[in-house]
This record gives structure tokens, C-alpha cells and sequence, in this order.
């Protein structure tokens, strides 16, 4: 048993000294050294790469390399090398499409039209007319002239709302409305009416029949047929400057700030359960619409127009002088709120206490001259539907 024992301590006395050795022994990789990657002859292995074989005979290494000698394998394909990122940029640079304008898109049989203006060229029943010939309805521009607006004078919304419902075309005022929802009538086949200022505080009504976008997606203009721009083919606005003139059609003039219409539509193929004109602008519709019904009528010797519009005007006067008055406190609140605003940004308690006073103060205009405005409205609801129904006594 001892002997057993000692020589069990021999053989691991030796073990132990054969390990220090080793890892004494320069030119030889311990387990433990730092750098103890096995190395590669940089010669075998670009050769191993290209072929897929290696040689045979041995290499000359330095004294810390170590040469493994792969074992024989069938002869394979080289492998590609895989593309850089450069590369995927470049390849997919040149396969891919060229950038199209997007969902651009122009309704058919408006851009050619053949519209006679005849020497009476008013924007209303020009737009009224390309509408109907759009929309396949055999209508000339000089009837309409003369059924709506022979003087030549302002036509008013609830007038071509009221014309083209007549002709068997659904239509709708719509106030406030966006170039998104030009966008979606368009989309859904049918143009749209809308008014714009043409440059000098004249309003002007277009048909709008198309749009175009850039290839982000973005609207860039619109497509329009009117009696300015677009008399003998499609004219094109941008839609930057359409914006602008379609905010406020009266332009910067006393008119047009005090007059309601801002970004109005007439929505073709509108809903028949909507209003045909908001309350919003109840005021400038029936007295626009008075003062086209007492001329027209008066030109055309039809005495129930004529009737039905003296009685708008007439029974308007309240509503207007009520909704029109409204407009002053509305403006001067707005801007005795702004100038509060400005001081209390400014800082300070006596900055504070005089805005936080002026923005109160205009707050309570504002708010006055909206409920002053809504009255004025209703009142001038009533007039106009009085003054429809005298219209419908006459057959009108």
C-alpha cells in the first residue's frame, strides 16, 4: 500500500514538473499566455480561398505560429464574396423605379372643354357650365348666364347651389373646408366649386377637376377651369398661392375682412339631407342672394324672383345690421387679447396683471360678438326662407 503511495506521488511530482517546463519554455503557447490565437499562414490562407485547397509541403512560420493542416476534402466552388454595403446601396439605386408624382390624378372631359362665353364671361356660370358638361348634362354657358346672372353682377353661393340642383345636380355649400377635401371629391370622381380671390379683392369662382403631388406624396398644385385662367384649357395653380386666394376670396379689402366666406366649397354630389348653406354665413348668403334674385329678376321681367329677392333684402336688414355690427367687438377682442398675450410674455407683475386684464376683457368681446353674430344669422335664416317661399309661389 505505501508503495502504491509512493509511487502514486512520484508520477504526480513528475507530472507537475513536466507542466512548469512547458509553460517556462519560450516559443511555446501556454493556456494562460495572453496572445494564444492560433495563427494562419497569411500565404495558405489566401490560397485556401481562391481554390478551396491547400498545400501539401509546409510553410515557413515564425517561432509562435502554429500550422494546421486542414484534412483532405473533395475539391468544392469558390465562394463569392459577399457584397458591401456600398455595393447593396449602388445595385439598389440603379434597379430601382423612377420616382412617379404620386396618386396625381385629372377626372376626364374637362381639360378640352368647348365653353362659348360669348362675350358674357362670369365666373359662376362658366364653372357652372364646365360642371354640368363634365358631367355629361347638355347645358351652354349663355343659358346659364341668363337663367342665373344676366347683369353680371357677384354670384352668390346659395344661387349656384340652387341652379345646379335644379339641373339635376346634387350640390351642397360647404365653409371652412380643407384641400383635403377637394382631394376626396376628386378622388370620388366628381369636381368641385370653389371660390377665390382673383388676385385684387375680386371674388371668382373655379371648377376644380384635378390635382398633382410631388413624389413625396405631397399636393404641389390643382387643375382648375374658369373664365380668367382657364378659359380655353386646364390652367394650373399652385397650391400655395390657390391656399392664399381661397382663405379669403374678398382678398385684404374692408369687404373681405368683414364678409364671412373663407376656404367655401360647393360639394357636388353633395349629401340632399345637408343644408344647402351653412349658419355660419346665413347673412351674406341671403343678402348676395337677394340682390342677385332683385336683378335677375328684374332683367328677366320674372316678378316671383324679383319678389322673392326684395323680400330677403328687405327682411334681412335686421339680421345684417345685427351680424355685421358683430364683426367689430369679435376684431377688437381678438386684438386686445393678443396685445395681453404679448405683455404678460414680456414678464414681470405689472406686465401680468395688464395682460391677464386685456386678455379677459377681449375674451368677453370675442365671446359677445359671437352670440350677436349667431343672431344676426338666424335672422337672416328666416328672411331667406321667407323669400324661397314667396319664390315657390310664383313656380320659381
Amino acid at each position: 500500500m505505501k508503495k502504491s503511495l509512493n509511487l502514486f506521488m512520484f508520477i504526480l511530482i513528475l507530472f507537475v514538473a513536466t507542466i512548469s517546463l512547458i509553460g517556462l519554455s519560450p516559443g511555446i503557447a501556454g493556456p494562460f499566455d495572453e496572445d494564444n490565437t492560433i495563427k494562419i499562414d497569411p500565404k495558405l490562407q489566401s490560397e485556401e480561398g481562391a481554390t478551396g485547397e491547400t498545400e501539401s509541403s509546409p510553410a515557413a512560420v515564425s517561432e509562435d505560429e502554429v500550422i494546421i493542416a486542414p484534412p483532405d476534402e473533395p475539391e468544392v466552388e469558390p465562394t463569392a464574396a459577399l457584397p458591401t454595403e456600398e455595393d447593396e446601396q449602388e445595385v439598389a439605386a440603379s434597379s430601382a423605379p423612377e420616382p412617379e408624382e404620386g396618386s396625381s390624378k385629372i377626372l376626364p372631359g374637362y381639360e378640352e372643354q368647348d365653353i362659348s362665353i360669348g362675350g358674357d364671361n362670369y365666373c359662376g356660370q362658366f364653372a357652372m357650365t364646365s360642371v354640368f358638361k363634365g358631367l355629361g348634362i347638355d347645358k351652354e354657358a349663355q343659358d346659364v348666364y341668363k337663367a342665373t346672372n344676366p347683369a353680371g353682377i357677384f354670384t352668390a353661393p346659395p344661387v349656384i347651389v340652387g341652379y345646379l340642383n335644379k339641373n339635376g345636380v346634387k350640390a351642397r355649400q360647404r365653409q371652412n373646408c380643407s384641400i383635403d377635401d377637394i382631394v376626396k371629391k376628386i378622388d370620388a370622381g366628381t369636381p368641385v366649386m370653389v371660390l377665390v380671390d382673383s388676385g385684387d379683392g375680386t371674388p371668382h369662382w373655379v371648377n376644380i377637376y384635378g390635382y398633382n403631388r410631388d413624389a413625396s406624396g405631397k399636393i404641389i398644385s390643382l387643375r382648375m377651369r374658369d373664365s380668367y385662367w382657364g378659359t380655353r384649357s386646364g390652367h394650373e395653380m399652385d397650391i400655395a398661392e390657390f391656399s392664399k386666394a381661397w382663405k379669403r376670396p374678398f382678398g385684404d379689402t374692408f369687404i373681405g375682412k368683414v364678409a364671412g366666406y373663407s376656404n367655401l366649397m360647393i360639394d357636388i354630389n353633395g349629401s340632399s339631407s345637408w343644408p344647402s348653406s351653412p349658419l355660419s354665413t346665413a347673412t351674406e348668403d341671403n343678402m348676395a342672394s337677394g340682390i342677385n334674385e332683385v336683378v335677375t329678376g328684374w332683367t328677366n321681367r320674372d316678378w316671383g324672383q324679383l319678389a322673392g329677392g326684395a323680400s330677403k333684402l328687405v327682411l334681412g336688414i335686421p339680421g345684417a345690421v345685427v351680424s355685421i355690427g358683430s364683426r367689430v367687438p369679435t376684431a377688437l377682442g381678438s386684438m386686445l387679447s393678443g396685445w395681453g398675450k404679448d405683455r404678460m410674455r414680456q414678464g414681470g407683475v405689472g406686465n401680468s396683471i395688464l395682460g391677464g386684464a386685456a386678455v379677459a376683457g377681449g375674451s368677453v368681446l370675442q365671446a359677445g360678438g359671437w352670440v350677436a353674430n349667431q343672431v344676426g344669422n338666424l335672422s337672416s335664416s328666416v328672411a331667406k326662407g321667407i323669400g324661397n317661399g314667396i319664390k315657390s309661389l310664383f313656380g320659381r
